[in-house]
């Protein structure tokens, strides 16, 4: 799989800016009536692969900081490892916080892959009105 995301190195190379635009069925009036009538559910897209840095390596132990460009954006700080790399990697999550519509973030490490950013968002059932919304992260290896 190849990145689904546009990445943008920073002046430090264990910092990179990744984002996406994304179609979101919105509508504030909409929103708030749906949500009274259980109309909203959870949609998710895998972002794409955290991977233009000389820090991350196949295995090895690393502290992921996922920041939301969005001040009312999700974000999310991660401890990952592993030791071999046809293994899945253990990750944890240290602390989060979700954004103000309830979107969070997911970091997934699969077998021979590098980590996998997926980005969890609202959705309205069958509502006409959409909007592109650019998303965008800072990420920080450590």
């Amino acid at each position: 799989m190849y990145s689904l995301f546009t990445q943008v190195k920073q002046n430090a190379d264990d910092v990179v800016v990744v984002s996406n635009d994304i179609k979101i069925n919105t509508s504030d009036t909409l929103n708030k009536y749906l949500k009274l009538m259980n109309r909203v559910y959870t949609k998710s897209i895998f972002f794409g692969y955290i991977r233009h840095t000389s820090k991350l390596k196949d295995t090895g132990s690393y502290i992921i900081i996922i920041n939301s460009q969005t001040t009312s954006g999700p974000s999310a700080i991660y401890t990952i490892s592993r030791s071999n790399k046809l293994s899945p990697g253990n990750i944890n999550k240290l602390a989060f916080s979700e954004g103000i519509n309830g979107d969070f973030v997911e970091l997934i490490w699969n077998p021979g892959e590098f980590p996998l950013i997926k980005y969890h968002y609202k959705s309205v059932y069958n509502s006409e009105e959409t909007k592109l919304q650019k998303i965008s992260f800072l990420i920080k290896i450590i």
